[in-house]
């Protein structure tokens, strides 16, 4: 059972991360201009580099443990990103491979299995957004702040491409059958 509820918390963030990638960065372009060192990435194509690092402290209900995510290889159209998860007592390796161009998961390996992507649903809706200051124990960072709705539950991200590597990913609040899930920034490396 609890290898269930893992997984389904991997896939979510999956689900989640890539709506994230697909925000119209447009809408948002203020906060581009105002923190971008450059321009020069495109919105459809991921600006990631092999060794970027971001490690987070995850809370669900009474447990505590970490994540560390970390791009691993560039195959040329795609990253290999690895997600480390240890809470419970239970130490989880996830492997996704990510589209460079499109930001969609291709493939998802939990534990060397390969598991099933999630079904093509709906995609999550944005019910608000907007450029919000957030602290995590990593520090205070400019962000974007989204509310999304996804099969009638709302999760919650705040979000800083510019300044953090990956998904940009600071803090997110996600509903589970436990009850809230919390992920914050620890630290990260950006190369």
């Amino acid at each position: 059972m609890l290898r269930s509820i893992l997984v389904a918390l991997i896939l979510g963030f999956a689900v989640q991360a890539n709506a994230m990638f697909k925000l119209d960065l447009k809408s948002n372009i203020d906060f581009f201009q105002k923190h971008a060192q450059t321009q020069a990435v495109g919105p459809l194509a991921l600006p990631w580099v092999v060794g970027e690092t971001a490690n987070y402290n995850i809370k669900m209900a009474v447990f505590n443990g970490t994540m560390v995510m970390e791009v691993k290889e560039d195959t040329g159209d795609a990253f290999w990103v690895h997600q480390q998860m240890d809470i419970i007592g239970q130490k989880n390796l996830v492997e996704m491979l990510f589209d460079k161009e499109t930001g969609e998961v291709r493939e998802i390996i939990v534990n060397g299995k390969k598991e099933d992507l999630p079904e093509e649903g709906a995609e999550p809706e944005i019910v608000d957004q907007r450029e919000e200051a957030v602290t995590v124990p990593a520090g205070t960072f400019d962000s974007i702040y989204v509310k999304l709705l996804n099969d009638g539950q709302e999760s919650e991200m705040w979000v800083n491409p510019i300044d953090v590597p990956i998904f940009g990913l600071l803090k997110q609040l996600s509903p589970s059958q436990f009850g809230q899930v919390t992920l914050e920034l620890t630290s990260f490396k950006d190369l």
